[in-house]
């Protein structure tokens, strides 16, 4: 006989509490007194819908056990007494078909008809109403309606949200099913595009007999993994479980079909059993059954059992578009609107969908665009339901004043007593005017939220009147009953002069964005547009002496963003050439932060580590067959994972040809297989490939000569197909002086910042300037070595001048020929020069 789990978790509570009595037996009074404290109980509930106290009962039963059942005087461990040991096998008795689970109701029939008397005399109540509600509750539940959820039946009462597009989906898995071999779709696909939603797709077809003819009238039922795993503990247990599930869907004669979401749930312990189970149940085809999964959890469960695989078709359920996102969150804004009592603007759902796409990067739409939705609306009530912070400072005000009115006392000082008092009186006022209105409008949301969710109800009423064909009730619902309670709620509203904000818009999404992602408000804010416009300024403002190379970048951007350049490819695609260390790499870093708002949305491979043919494997992953095959590859996991970053290859003509031939596909069409047979979208990204080659040309200056001699040596180097295909050809300069000193007194001003934040300010003699470039540039290296002399020469005399002087805020550095660096206080050098 199997327990249901409410039941399995009301006898180990019993055991719990008999154990903490210190009890040797246990009866049916410590059943009940856990059952009457535990809410979600049966015998709770029941309880309070005959109009019995659960609460007053427990308390009944608790005196007695206290008076009657006296703690033991040795460690003991609870037995079954007789009395419940005669209700426990007698309701098993009750049941003996092994498809039955012993719920609550089944025992407690049992259990009232043995100790009715008993239990009166206790409780000190008649139990009559009681008993006669329970026994007339005759269904026992089967296997099937204790582990699965009918959906379609969900679908009629109204009790699913609904499910937007996915017209294709819906239509390959009804093709599936209307085989007469074969018919189990399996559905796989990344966590969160949406698998378990066209299920439930297919049951709101089914619930308004929009489906195929076969399937009209079927049910499907979702198997309810967690309650299966909690109940079935032993070694094969899980699997006869299932065995005699689909034993009862057989009875419904093939319009029965059973739904596995999580099919990684096989291969849990015991698997091996649910595997080969399944294999000998599809083969006949009686009970079609759908399987959900993860692309990743596919190849472990079904694509590494061939036997298995066969009698499934898999459908890859894809990421939506934007667009299709977009119309999916539109079709479940009325239910959020209801659930939180607000209003959605489309702005709001529109942002939702393109800012979750850009910035959360580890899951997939349209679940994470639902979720900073869902999320903006649940921050808005809070916040409206919430203490306002005026009240929170006048409360830590109060406490202040408290602890300086006793220090006053206690020294005497009883003029500064009478002020603090009038100030502490004042506050209360304030604080009692306050506290007013926040309760008044707390009882008024809450007076509003009830009528919200009257309406939430009539809704749900409406749509399953609509789906019996019930079209005039339910129109009479929504269009008189309804607007009825909206209208009630808004004069609440008016009359109370509430002012809660009710409306979500764009800028409640970008404050989710920003508390999860961390990045600033105002980076959000920035339209898209804006960031295009301004890039070349931004980008000379951190690149230095680069004006003509950012310029074509910038130019090139553009042209993309706006449309004018022809679509279907990466936003650009440019090699870098030019010496070493004259910002090449620093371009593609300011790129990712200014269009990105993030240094980190850049992807960087060495191309010095894939110059054998077979490192192409590492860019795209593995295929099938082969060792790695489903790890992801270095290039294709990192922009599914990253779709809005800069790619940045460097020395890029150090790669093997077969990997410059990938890339082909990229600067063409914008996207890439990887070992997986998955498309990956690269028409969000900027390509940077940089080179060396022909940097010596360009030393002496970036005149049109040098160019030309760099150009016949990209040519010499490259096929023609692959430099055609590139956006541009960018020529790096070599640094003029004024430019390294720039450079040098960017460092500088980044390391005073760092300073400032710690309550410090740095002054640097010119002197300083010079020796820093003098010693720390190198043609070799290019700018690159200057940030690191800074920190090892300037950072290290800085710092042993404050561990020496913690107080001295205003600090001089300068160089003396003869001593170095010094490093001294600014304010007191003044003072000698006076």
């Amino acid at each position: 006989m199997k327990y249901s789990q409410k039941l399995s978790e009301l006898f180990d509570k019993t055991i719990e509490e008999t154990k903490i009595r210190g009890n040797e037996n246990f009866d049916i009074l410590h059943f009940m007194y856990v059952s009457l404290e535990d809410k979600d109980s049966y015998i709770y509930q029941e309880f309070e819908n005959v109009g019995l106290e659960p609460k007053a009962l427990s308390k009944k039963i608790d005196n007695y056990l206290n008076k009657h059942y006296p703690p033991s005087s040795r460690d003991v461990e609870p037995l079954e007494g007789y009395s419940f040991r005669w209700v426990k096998s007698a309701s098993e008795r009750r049941s003996q078909n092994e498809n039955t689970v012993l719920d609550e109701s089944m025992f407690i029939k049992t259990m009232i008809e043995k100790e009715k008397a008993n239990l009166e005399n206790v409780l000190g109540v008649k139990l009559d109403k009681f008993e006669e509600k329970i026994m007339s509750e005759k269904k026992e539940k089967s296997l099937l309606d204790t582990y699965c959820v009918d959906l379609v039946s969900l679908c009629k009462q109204g009790l699913m949200d609904p499910v937007v597009g996915r017209t294709a989906e819906l239509r390959m898995i009804m093709e599936v099913l209307n085989k007469k071999y074969k018919n189990n779709p399996y559905l796989k696909g990344e966590p969160g595009v949406g698998k378990t939603a066209v299920v439930n797709g297919l049951a709101h077809m089914i619930a308004k007999g929009e489906a195929v003819e076969n399937l009209s009238g079927a049910k499907i039922y979702r198997l309810n993994n967690n309650l299966l795993t909690a109940t079935d503990t032993y070694k094969g247990e899980l699997a006869k479980t299932i065995e005699l599930i689909i034993t009862e869907l057989k009875e419904e004669k093939g319009k029965g079909i059973l739904f596995i979401d999580e099919a990684s749930f096989l291969m849990q312990e015991g698997g091996t059993d649910i595997s080969g189970m399944l294999n000998g149940v599809l083969e006949s085809g009686e009970v079609p059954v759908i399987l959900a999964s993860t692309n990743e959890e596919y190849f472990k469960t079904v694509g590494s059992n061939k036997s298995l695989l066969r009698k499934f078709q898999p459908i890859d359920i894809k990421e939506p578009s934007l667009d299709e996102s977009i119309s999916i969150l539109r079709g479940l804004k009325s239910k959020l609107e209801l659930h939180h009592g607000l209003k959605i603007r489309d702005e709001a759902i529109v942002e939702a969908v393109k800012t979750s796409h850009k910035y959360i990067n580890n899951r997939r739409l349209p679940d994470k665009a639902i979720d900073v939705l869902d999320q903006a609306c649940a921050f808005v009530k809070l916040n409206n339901q919430t203490k306002p912070m005026e009240l929170d400072e006048i409360s830590r005000k109060l406490i202040r004043i408290e602890e300086e009115i006793s220090v006053n006392k206690s020294e005497s000082n009883h003029g500064k007593v009478a002020e603090l008092e009038t100030q502490k009186q004042q506050l209360k006022e304030k604080e009692k005017v306050l506290l007013d209105e926040y309760k008044n409008k707390n009882r008024v949301l809450n007076q509003i939220g009830d009528l919200n969710d009257e309406i939430i109800k009539l809704e749900e009423k409406a749509e399953s009147l609509m789906l019996k064909g019930k079209s005039d009730e339910a129109g009479r619902i929504r269009y008189l009953e309804i607007p009825e309670l909206q209208k009630a709620a808004n004069e609440l509203r008016i009359s109370a002069q509430v002012k809660e904000k009710n409306i979500i818009s764009g800028g409640d999404v970008y404050g989710v964005i920003s508390r999860l992602t961390g990045i600033p408000l105002i980076k959000l804010e920035e339209s898209d547009n804006q960031k295009y416009l301004n890039i070349e300024e931004k980008l000379k403002e951190r690149v230095m002496g680069q004006d003509e190379a950012l310029k074509v970048v910038s130019d090139s951007i553009i042209r993309s963003a706006s449309g004018v350049a022809s679509g279907g490819k990466p936003i650009g695609s440019f090699l870098f050439v030019g010496p070493t260390g004259v910002g090449k790499t620093e371009s593609a870093k300011a790129l990712a932060e200014l269009l990105f708002d993030d240094e980190k949305k850049l992807v960087r491979l060495d191309m010095s580590e894939f110059q054998q043919e077979h490192m192409v494997q590492r860019l795209t992953g593995a295929p099938a067959g082969y060792v790695g095959y489903g790890d992801g590859g270095q290039l294709t996991e990192a922009v599914r994972q990253n779709p809005y970053s800069v790619i940045l290859l460097d020395e890029i003509e150090k790669a093997h040809p077969k990997v410059w031939d990938t890339f082909l596909q990229i600067l063409s069409d914008g996207r890439l297989t990887d070992g997986q047979g998955q498309t990956v979208d690269f028409t969000n990204t900027i390509i940077i490939m940089t080179s060396n080659i022909g940097g010596q040309h360009l030393l002496d200056g970036n005149t049109e000569e040098a160019r030309r001699k760099v150009a016949i040596d990209i040519r010499n180097s490259f096929r023609p197909e692959f430099i055609n295909r590139l956006d541009n050809i960018v020529y790096f300069n070599t640094l003029s002086h004024e430019t390294k000193i720039k450079i040098v007194d960017k460092f500088i001003r980044q390391y005073d910042k760092r300073l400032i934040e710690r309550g410090y300010r740095l002054d640097v003699d010119e002197s300083v300037v010079e020796k820093i470039l003098s010693e720390s540039y190198d043609e070799a290296f290019g700018a690159r070595p200057i940030e690191r002399y800074i920190e090892e020469k300037i950072g290290t005399e800085i710092g042993k001048y404050l561990l020496t002087n913690p107080t001295d805020k205003n600090i001089k550095v300068t160089f003396d020929p003869q001593r170095g660096y010094i490093v001294d206080n600014n304010e007191k050098r003044k003072d000698l020069s006076r």
